[in-house]
């Protein structure tokens, strides 16, 4: 493994904590609803934080062969790597639920791909954004120095 995929998976494991804290304190749900949220939703989830670090695995290995790596590398990563995450767990609900729903409840397929795709994109950034932006800029520092050197690695090879 990569020293640049290290980096990811210790970013999305953060990013991942700290976003469900945002959401435990913004919801206020108490720890038994959430604990029924995550039961209600657990493939979904397991499928999207599979996509994450399956993503992150794959773009750490793409920055490790890249000669320069600039801080922008770093948080538009992080922002890829949660876009195709939840993509990838929003798909688990959409073909259990959402393609058999039209026949079912007289339900659009526009009105299924905004429930099952953009509503959970919307909450996930909305609780992820900030996480997801600070700790892509650390990622990109970090990953902008040389291995065990704290001065930037302008001329990596």
């Amino acid at each position: 493994m990569t020293r640049e995929t290290k980096y990811l998976f210790l970013a999305i494991t953060t990013n991942l904590l700290v976003a469900f804290l945002i959401f435990y304190v913004i919801v206020d749900f108490s720890l038994s609803e959430i604990t029924n949220f995550i039961a209600d939703f657990l493939l979904n989830l397991l499928v999207g934080i599979s996509g994450f670090y399956l993503t992150g695995y794959y773009i750490g290995n793409a920055l490790a062969k890249c000669k320069r790596i600039r801080i922008s590398y770093g948080f538009l990563s992080a922002f890829l790597i949660l876009l195709i995450g939840t993509v990838a767990g929003s798909t688990v609900g959409f073909i259990q639920e959402g393609l058999p729903a039209p026949a079912q409840h007289h339900y659009s397929l526009i009105e299924n791909i905004t429930d099952y795709y953009f509503k959970p994109l919307f909450w996930v950034y909305f609780f992820g954004f900030i996480p997801t932006l600070v700790l892509g800029i650390v990622l990109g520092l970090y990953l902008e120095r040389k291995p065990g050197s704290k001065e930037l690695n302008y001329d990596r090879e």
